[in-house]
This record gives C-alpha cells, structure tokens and sequence, in this order.
C-alpha cells in the first residue's frame, strides 16, 4: 500500500506520545504523604438546600478514587476522614514535627468546578470557600488545582466537602503538608503541560498548513485544533493563571463553558467537510445534520443560561457524532459507485474505519466519566484532554492524506482538461478553416449566378426576384456564419470612432433593394461613439431581421432620437426599429436573442436564428444595451442604446453594460 510510510510515521508518533505520557503518570503516587483521607463517601442533595448539620446526619456512598457522578441537578456533599500515618521514607518527619509540618494543603481538582465549600470538624466555625466563581487566594496563585490550607491536628478528623457545579460533577480530593506539596505539583504539572502543549503544537500545525496550502478542509481543521486547545487550557484552568488579574471570576467560568460547546460545534462542522468529497446518502446527511443541530443547541442553551442542559446535550453530541460516522463509513456512501467516479482522490473504506473505530474509543474513555462512570483513576478527570490530543494527530494524518490525494486527481483532472481543450483549439482552427475555404468558394459562383441572372431576366420578371432574392439569402446565410465563427472565437476586435448615424443608416439601407420601403426618422446632425463595421452589421441584422418577420405588407419603422440615460447629463442616442406582427405568430422576447431560436410560425420563412443572437453578441464589444418589446399592434420594436461620448464606454457604468 502506498501510504504504508505515512501510517508507519503516525503510528511511531503515537507510540512517542503514549510513552511520553505514560512515562510520567506512574509518577503521581509516589509522593511520601504524612496525612491521608480515609473512607470517602458521598450524597447527592437533591435541592441544593441542604446545610451542614442535614448533611452530617445523611447516608454517604462510599467510593474510591476519582468520584464521577455526570451531570447533577442541586449540589454533592462528600465526607472524608483526615488522619496522620507514619512515612514510608527514612529520615522523613512525623506529622507531630512541627518544624515541617505548619500547615495541611488540602487540593481539589478540576478547575472547572464553580462552587466548592470545606466544613472542617477542627475548625468549626470556618469555612473555606473556594471553585470557579471566587477569586483566587494568594495560597492558590499559580495552581492548576484549588486549594485550601488546613490546620494540623494530631488526631483524625472528619471533612465535608460541598460541590455545586454547572459542569460535570467529577472530584479528586488529595491532601499533603507543606514540604510535600511542590514535588507533588511539579509532576501533574509536567504531565499537563505535555498534555497542552501537544495541543499547541497541534493547532500551530494545522494552522500553518492552512495558510502555506488554503482548503477549506484545512481552514476547518485549523478552526478545530484552536478551539481544542483553548478547550484543554480551560479545563487545565490555564486561562485563569492567564487572565486572573483581567476578568472576574464569573467571566472566566463562562469562558470555560463556551470553550467545551464550541469545540464540539467546530468538530462537527470539520467532520462535515471532511465527508463532503465522499458524498454520502441523504440519511446519512441528515444524521451529521441532526448533530449539527444539537451541537448549536447546546451553544444556545448556554447563551441562555440553562448551562448545565447545554453541557449535557454537548457531551451527547460527543458521544453521538463518533458512532453515527462508524455508521456512514458502513452503509451511509456508495463505496463502489464513489470509487467509479473519484477514483483515487478519497481514502480507502478500510483506513477510515480503523481511525474512526480507534477516535470511538479514545472518546468514549473521555466521556463516559463525565457522563458519571465511576472511574477509580486520576486519568478520568483530563481523559479528554488525551483524546484531544491522539485525535488531533489521526486527523491531521487524514487530513494531510486527503488532500493529498484531491491535489493529485487536481493535477491528473488539469491534465486530462488541457488535453481535451488542446483538442477542441484544434478542431476549432480546422472548423474554421473549413468554413473560410466553403464561403470564399461559395461567394465566387453566388456573385457570377447573380450577375448572370441579371442579365438574362427582365428587371421586371417574377422569377428573377425570386432568384436573386435567393441568391441574397445564401450570401446573408454565409455572412452571418462567418460573422457566428468571428465573434465566438474572440476574433472580433472594437475600433471605435465617432459615427454621423444618418449616414450609416443610409448605407445599411443600400445593401438592399428590399429595404428601400423603410421609414427613417433620424436628426442628420447625431453622432455616438462606435465601431462602424461592428455598428453596421448589427443594424442590418435589425432590419433585415424586422423584413423578415414582418406582417405581409407592414411597414418597417427606425426612430432614432435623444434620451436621458442615468443622470441629466448623461444623454445617449436610442435607435429603433418596429415592424408589425400578426396577431398569432408573436415571438417569446425572453428567447429572441438566443442562438437559433425561431417562432412557431416563422419556419415558413428563411432565416438562420443567427440575426440577433449575433447582434447581442457584438453588443458586448462596443458597450450597445439592447432591448426587446411587444407594443399594442402588435408590433415588436427592437432598440439599440448607443453612447455619445467616448466616456460613456466605461464598463463600470452600470446600466451601459447590464446585458454585458
């Protein structure tokens, strides 16, 4: 397999990390501790209400470890029991020491937690408060725990401990003495900046590759690895050591409740775009939908302030996107179909199986214990943290990987198009050549065929207008398909002069016997800007158009006059012309200027479909605005709006170039 090297690098990069991690959780236990908390135990209130002396006399469930309780209405009361014990190390002091052991550190984790309130037996009439929504002590300066100063007795004693949170209810309680305190700090704090710093590191990453190669894949991903990291680093409380001195207590616990709903926002809206290329079914749309949907409701409850509802619903779009895409790999895309037509410009089913089985679990160790699975490990309380970093290097793999493979069928697609339009040049240049070689050789035999016919036929004969009406029609067939090949190969190239419109009427209306019948109605002294050839071309196609189609004996009409155009000094110059129509042949003026479109009852007359397609067309060279309208008669006035001045070509106008 081709991107075996690539999986052989993530796989040793994941190895280095777990190692790395692993390395220094062992080192958590080993601090020597003079004081421990015996017999936990727990009690959930319900209410809220509950005071001390209620709480004393309540039925405590006992546990051990970690205590993961999930998402609680009121608060949670626990009860541990403080007593001393001897070390374990030689020539460490006992806790009647005085001289090492002044005070008892008394830690609470996570940070997250907003209210948190110690009722110790030794000190009955303080109570120290601490969490989330009170600004920190000088004793918890530079903590990533909460911390309370204990007095030291050489008896046991018992603790209460109350918790209301909006967060997850998930507690680890440890208590050490002064000396001991630093070491056991220093270790969780290198295993947490390990932990961030990946994070970081990741969201540089992604970053700096959405900016050295743009995709909105990668724009996405960038998004997400941001908004992981700031996640990590509330949950960590790193931006209460950031921003102690900036914002209240009350701001930094919001921060940290929109950081945990908008990284499961951004997560679903990347998984989205990463299954784009990949087409899925419509059920299968709807379900990453439906995510979507509760992902910005959980955003919304919290906006609201049903904070702890909104978390909830985010931990179960956690656990619900992950299984849903397992479903989509499965069933939710035509694999053979996705594979006929993009080839290799997707992964492979089986790739994204095994990731999205292994992001399966890695997050279901991460949720279930703030969903309240009884965890016994410290791992529980910064499981989402890892998950957030292991992921984070599968997609960037995977993103790294797909786009890969989209640049390459890119690259092969570009290939195979600039082939193709190499072809299409070629058989354009012979088409044309073709088509020079057919009109000059027709051109030759029409010219001699109507000299001859006028010299053998009285001027007078029917049958000799018919004729040289016909040879006329072939000449106009040829010019308008030489014209159609000019125009739709760029060839036709504006000249610009300044036109006296009378006379350019009047040679129009020369190339014509039949259009002599025409009333003009035209001031000698108009002038406008144009190109001349281009100018007379369209103006010919306008009345031989209107001759054409005309009712039998109406009269062909051209008005040309003055009008206000987009202001009082803006003037241009509106030729008409109208020919009468029968009542039942009116043509669709939304369709007129299409290519080779006829009326219903025009067949019966000769004619191309070319006239003024070929007029709209060159209207876009020399800044023309054309219009089509059916008048009582019915009559239909096609209208040319020329400019009068050479300024009036500037192509920002918007009303000169609005058909351009």
């Amino acid at each position: 397999m081709k991107s075996w090297p690539l999986w052989k690098g993530f796989l040793q990069a994941a190895w280095v990390f777990c190692i790395l991690v692993g390395s220094f959780w062992p080192t958590l236990g080993r601090a020597q501790v003079h004081w421990q908390l015996d017999s936990p135990g727990y009690l959930v209130d319900a209410t809220g209400d509950m005071r001390l002396a209620q709480a004393k006399l309540g039925q405590y469930t006992p546990f051990e470890g970690v205590l993961s309780k999930g998402y609680l209405s009121g608060a949670l009361w626990v009860r541990v029991t403080l007593k001393p014990v001897a070390s374990v190390a030689p020539k460490t002091a006992l806790p009647n020491d005085a001289s090492n052991t002044q005070h008892l550190t008394l830690l609470v984790h996570p940070t997250y937690l907003d209210d948190i309130e110690i009722h110790d037996e030794a000190t009955p009439d303080t109570v120290l408060r601490g969490g989330q929504l009170h600004a920190w002590s000088e004793v918890q300066s530079g903590a990533l725990a909460h911390v309370f100063m204990l007095k030291p007795v050489q008896t046991e004693r018992k603790l209460w401990i109350r918790i209301k949170t909006q967060t997850t209810y998930i507690l680890d309680v440890r208590v050490h003495d002064n000396h001991e305190l630093g070491r056991e700090e220093q270790l969780q704090d290198l295993m947490l900046a390990v932990l961030t710093s990946s994070l970081l590191l990741l969201a540089l990453a992604a970053v700096f590759y959405a900016v050295a190669q743009p995709s909105r894949l990668m724009g996405m991903f960038a998004v997400k690895q941001i908004s992981a990291f700031f996640y990590g680093a509330c949950i960590l409380g790193y931006h209460r050591l950031v921003l102690v001195d900036s914002l209240s207590p009350e701001t930094l616990a919001l921060i940290t409740k929109w950081a945990i709903v908008l990284y499961a926002l951004f997560s679903v809206q990347f998984h989205w775009t990463f299954f784009e290329p990949y087409h899925p079914r419509r059920w299968a749309k709807q379900g990453l939908m439906l995510a979507m949907a509760m992902a910005v409701l959980s955003c919304a409850m919290v906006a609201v302030g049903w904070v702890s509802w909104g978390l909830l619903v985010n931990k179960l779009v956690a656990l619900y996107l992950p299984l849903w895409l397992m479903v989509m790999l499965i069933w939710g895309i035509d694999w053979p179909q996705l594979n006929k037509v993009q080839g290799e410009a997707v992964l492979n089913q089986k790739v994204l199986l095994v990731v999205h089985g292994l992001m399966v679990v890695f997050l279901f160790m991460a949720t279930l214990p703030t969903l309240g699975l009884q965890v016994t490990s410290f791992f529980a309380l910064y499981a989402s943290m890892v998950h957030g970093a292991l992921t984070g290097v599968v997609l960037l793999f995977l993103v790294h990987r797909q786009l890969m493979l989209l640049s390459q069928h890119s690259l092969r697609l570009a290939v195979t198009t600039e082939k193709s339009l190499e072809l299409e040049r070629n058989h354009r240049e012979r088409q044309a050549q073709f088509l020079s070689m057919l009109t000059h050789e027709l051109r030759t035999p029409l010219s001699v065929l109507r000299l001859s016919l006028g010299t053998l036929m009285k001027s007078d004969s029917t049958a000799g207008r018919h004729a040289l009406t016909a040879i006329d029609d072939m000449n106009n067939l040829i010019n308008r398909c030489n014209q159609l090949d000019q125009l739709e190969q760029g060839k036709q190239v504006a000249q610009f002069t300044r036109v006296r419109l009378s006379e350019l009427i009047q040679d129009v209306l020369a190339k014509s016997p039949g259009f002599s019948h025409t009333l003009v109605q035209v001031d000698p002294e108009l002038f406008v800007w144009s190109d001349v050839v281009l100018l007379q071309t369209m103006l010919f196609n306008l009345v031989d158009n209107a001759y054409k189609y005309r009712k039998h004996e109406g009269v062909v009409r051209m008005v040309v006059r003055r009008e206000q155009w987009a202001g009082e000094r803006d003037e241009r110059i509106v030729l008409s012309v109208s020919n009468p129509l029968d009542a039942r042949s009116l043509p669709d003026p939304e369709r007129m200027f299409d290519k080779y479109y006829r009326a219903a009852s025009a067949h019966q007359t000769s004619g191309t479909g070319l006239g003024l397609y070929i007029v709209k067309g060159l209207s876009k060279l020399i800044g023309v605005h054309v219009t089509v309208s059916i008048e009582p008669g019915p009559e239909v006035v096609l209208s040319l709006i020329l400019p009068t001045e050479l300024s009036q070509l500037d192509p920002t106008d918007p009303r000169a170039v609005a058909d351009l």
